[in-house]
């Protein structure tokens, strides 16, 4: 229930994707019309709002839903700039975003100076939602050209590749 708008939102967008590789004679209305749904999105810096109201666990939680569907709003966005070229006020506006997400994404799965207590520790740890995390934000970084969040994201694609066996499974996903 908490997560309708975000999964309608995607849904709608992924729609529009398919539809603007589908179907030719739509394309010129389908780019302004995602720009506007993701320019809404922008304006009112969604996924970011309220994260540091929860505990460790629910704040996990809501980055989750940002890193996940962040494929559908890159995506989105890609095809707008293919098939249009929106105006750089919305490019700046969604760019913005984009980024300010996948910053959270990073804050969240990069370890505390000091260590979190042990009940929380867990957190800290590799684990496939990391790596989610970084795959979002290399799709921010590549769209942005944002260095530094590529930089991370590729650091933690190294470290997964370095955890993973030969057959490419996860030995401490594959143990719980």
């Amino acid at each position: 229930k908490r997560n309708r708008l975000v999964d309608r939102t995607r849904a709608s967008l992924r729609q529009m994707v398919r539809r603007a590789v589908t179907s030719p004679n739509d394309r010129m209305r389908i780019g302004p019309c995602i720009m506007r749904q993701l320019v809404v999105w922008a304006k009112a810096d969604a996924l970011l709002g309220n994260l540091d109201d929860n505990d460790p666990k629910g704040r996990r939680q809501a980055i989750l839903i940002t890193a996940f569907g962040m494929k559908s709003f890159t995506d989105a966005y890609s095809v707008a700039l293919q098939l249009d070229t929106p105006p750089r006020e919305q490019r700046a506006l969604i760019e913005g975003w984009l980024g300010k997400l996948g910053d959270a994404i990073i804050a969240e799965f990069t370890p505390p100076s000091a260590p979190r207590p042990k009940k929380d520790q867990w957190l800290d740890c590799n684990a496939n939602t990391r790596y989610w995390g970084a795959s979002a934000v290399g799709l921010v970084a590549t769209l942005t050209q944002d260095n530094r969040q590529l930089d991370w994201a590729m650091n933690v694609l190294h470290t997964g590749l370095s955890e993973s066996s030969a057959d490419g499974s996860f030995p401490a996903e594959l143990s719980r």
